[in-house]
């Protein structure tokens, strides 16, 4: 945990490829390194990346020679790990160490792909809004900064989020936790409600569900089957967390207005943490994001949790055959 670091030398960081032992590093010799390949990854992709505007305008002659399967590579550039990913990786990276100088850098990483725009002025990544879900969209593709493509994703989202699975929550637990009666908040329709055998009504996520095939073979909505791995929205809570609060106002009233929730002015620190929290409770259910940020917040009330959240719950025993080779 961040807020609990000591001089051990727990980490392996890979810096060759090969079979041989790989030497375990402090937290701060670690961090170095990760550091250090990010910031090289971010000085090599902007250079070239296509899915930058500027950067793909240039490169169309370029792909005019390209083959059909490299063409297609570079179309895909927005959810494979191109620039932004890496941007957006470094604003997670700075947030977790802390401190001010880590959340001015945060803070800027996460900016630039708030307000990264098009050849056309119009933004690379936007939120979602009501209208994605009204086509089945319900993780927000436009979203998507990183994904994974699975292609039977909705196969699996059906069998883990079916009506009689474990990850299925009684209704009145996610009213009273999540979503108050009466939200027009739009993520409240991610949650699929169904009667259970014992007349008792509960909700299952349906965040990964995807759209069915028209007669036509065409889905409601491009990026299908697209699992996210860095969303548009962390970045707005990022940014939130490390700039000043009239930053954070300004940058809360947006994410209100496409999740359709009342506007609340944030006025102390205290509270725009607390909202923080609430937000990725509600936002990255089924993601695991929420996860890192409760650990590096050291939250002890998780969300539906059995056990408290303490070192022990969030950090990861090393394998014992890591433990013996490191000895």
């Amino acid at each position: 945990m961040p807020t609990k670091t000591d001089g051990s030398r727990i980490l392996p960081y890979v810096t060759t490829v090969g079979i041989d032992y790989h030497e375990h590093h402090t937290y701060e010799t670690y961090t170095a390194l990760l550091e250090a390949d990010l910031l090289q990854a971010d000085s090599l992709l902007k250079a070239v990346d296509p899915v930058i505007p500027s950067i793909a305008l240039e490169r169309e002659e370029t792909e005019e020679e390209l083959s059909v399967s490299g063409e297609d590579f570079l179309q895909e550039r927005q959810i494979r790990f191109n620039y932004y990913a890496v941007k957006g990786l470094e604003a997670r990276f700075y947030l977790w160490l802390g401190g001010a100088d880590n959340k001015a850098k945060a803070y800027a990483c996460a900016k630039e792909i708030i307000d990264a725009v098009d050849e056309d002025g119009a933004n690379v990544f936007s939120l979602g809004t009501t209208s994605d879900i009204s086509v089945g969209n319900y993780s927000f593709t436009s979203e998507h900064i990183l994904a994974i493509y699975e292609y039977d994703l909705g196969e699996m989202s059906d069998e883990l989020f079916a009506e009689s699975s474990p990850f299925s929550k009684a209704r009145n637990l996610v009213t009273s936790d999540l979503f108050t009666a009466g939200t027009t908040d739009i993520r409240l329709q991610l949650w699929a409600e169904f009667t259970a055998g014992n007349g008792s009504k509960s909700y299952t996520i349906q965040k990964f569900k995807q759209p069915a095939v028209t007669s036509t073979g065409v889905t409601a909505f491009s990026g299908t089957n697209q699992l996210p791995l860095i969303r548009l929205s962390e970045m707005y809570f990022i940014a939130m967390e490390c700039g000043t609060l009239a930053e954070a106002n300004e940058l809360y009233e947006a994410f209100c207005l496409a999740r359709d929730i009342p506007l609340v002015e944030i006025t102390n620190e205290n509270q725009l943490e607390n909202i923080l929290i609430d937000e990725y409770n509600k936002e990255f259910y089924g993601e695991g994001q929420a996860f890192y940020a409760f650990k590096r917040l050291a939250v002890e009330d998780i969300l539906w949790a059995q056990d408290p959240g303490n070192e022990e719950s969030y950090v990861v025993p090393l394998p014992l055959n890591e433990v013996s080779y490191n000895n």
